[in-house]
């Protein structure tokens, strides 16, 4: 099972160095979203590549097809193969404030240009929303990324989601949110419906996950120490 942790796409190199080594030898990946909730940062690739150049862990890079036509993301696509970022995943992203979306591309259009720009080089992966119907999923999952991160994602869900991308032979990564006491202020700020998940009974709960997927992505946010702590004890008990 791969272990994967969340880190937002901070343009600071003394929060990277806070946040990343403690979570060397834990973790095989790190993911790094693009533009959270529409505030540009750094670039997720940017980030990727001083993670892994930094660091040396590999890491997962988000692009927002809301953002850019066809060929600004074949030249992100580019960037990637440069930069030996072997893992996309292609979305459309939370709404930016004060900026139109670009509707150049779908996510499902987007993974076909990775296919035909990455040189083989990068894997294109895309999200997929366990509250949505079995027929929706399998939308998604039938257009064959090489893997698909899960949002929403219940150990009941899980399932369902777990059988149909098994038929298509695509990888899934689910997203445990965790709340924590440094973080509760956060977390509570997000909809009612996205599960979360305590610190005291996330080896449990991790396994449940395990058993449907190819690896668990860990999110804390605002807490780095909450998840250091949480990868390990993920990482010792399973």
């Amino acid at each position: 099972m791969e272990l994967v942790a969340e880190v937002e796409p901070t343009r600071s190199r003394e929060k990277l160095e806070k946040w990343i080594p403690p979570l060397k030898g834990l973790v095989d990946w790190i993911d790094i979203p693009e533009s959270p909730l529409g505030v540009a940062r750094a670039h997720s690739i940017a980030v990727a590549h001083y993670i892994q150049r930094t660091y040396s862990i590999p890491s997962i890079a988000h692009i927002r097809v809301s953002d850019v036509n066809r060929v600004g993301l074949r030249s992100l696509v580019g960037a990637a193969v440069l930069l030996g970022v072997k893992r996309v995943v292609l979305l459309r992203g939370d709404k930016a404030s004060d900026a139109e979306a670009c509707k150049d591309l779908s996510p499902e259009e987007a993974l076909r240009e990775v296919e035909r720009h990455g040189l083989g080089a990068v894997e294109g992966g895309l999200l997929v929303s366990a509250r949505k119907t079995p027929g929706e999923i399998e939308a998604r999952i039938s257009s064959k990324p090489s893997f698909i991160l899960v949002l929403n994602a219940t150990p009941q869900r899980m399932e369902t989601v777990a059988r149909i991308a098994r038929r298509y032979a695509v990888r899934v990564y689910p997203y445990l949110i965790v709340e924590t006491q440094a973080n509760r202020w956060l977390i509570r700020q997000m909809p009612p419906y996205v599960p979360r998940y305590t610190s005291d009974g996330i080896v449990e709960i991790a396994r449940k996950f395990a058993a449907l997927s190819d690896g668990l992505i860990v999110s804390v946010p605002g807490d780095y120490e909450g998840l250091h702590s949480v990868v390990e004890a993920i990482r010792s008990n399973i």
